[in-house]
């Protein structure tokens, strides 16, 4: 993958409806380590939660 990819897409199968972010909010993502080469990349989270 290239290392400087400008967006990435996070695609999260189920996500929990009773979290919610904020725009600017820092977020952690864990993603299952594979990368889609598409534009915008693509990854699948795993987990996800504000920092």
């Amino acid at each position: 993958m290239n290392n400087n990819a400008d967006k990435i897409m996070a695609v999260k199968l189920k996500l929990d409806t009773n979290v919610k972010f904020e725009i600017g909010e820092r977020v952690k993502i864990t993603y299952d380590g594979d990368i889609m080469e598409t534009y915008p990349v693509q990854i699948k989270v795993i987990r996800y939660e504000a920092i």
